[in-house]
Parts: structure tokens; sequence; C-alpha cells
């Protein structure tokens, strides 16, 4: 296989890597939480942060887990 189609196929996939997770960082709705908790105050402000903070990064670390085993998947079908 020559070298510009091996370097397009992993450009390829960690571009899917970025795009992905990225997506699942807007996805879980982290910026809107300041407006909507502006009138209940500080202290449930900071616990609903530290919760989606939580399953952000749980979101994160499941959704990296997946695209790193299609990855991994995929290269293996190139190798065959």
């Amino acid at each position: 296989m020559e070298f510009r189609k091996i370097a397009y196929d992993i450009t390829f996939h960690y571009s899917q890597f970025y795009f992905v997770t990225i997506a699942a960082i807007l996805g879980t709705g982290v910026l809107g939480l300041p407006i909507t908790l502006y009138d209940s105050g500080f202290d449930p402000f900071i616990i609903s942060i530290f919760i989606a903070y939580f399953v952000q990064v749980l979101v994160m670390l499941f959704f990296t887990e997946v695209l790193q085993k299609v990855y991994y998947r995929n290269i293996e079908n190139l190798k065959e």
C-alpha cells in the first residue's frame, strides 16, 4: 500500500476521533448550564457543574474507547 493512502487513512481516522469527541462535549449541554442556573444561586450552580463535568468526562472516555476499538478494527481490515 502506498504511503499517501496510509497517511490519508490515519488522518481520516484521527479527525473522526476529534469531531466525535467535540460533538459529545457539545451534546451534553454544558455550555447552557450557566444561563439556566443564574437565578438559582451559587450552591446549585456548583453542584450541577460538577455533575455535568463528571458525566462529560464519562461520555468522552466512552466515545474514545469506542473509537479506538473501531480504529484498530479498521487497521486490521487494512492489513488483510
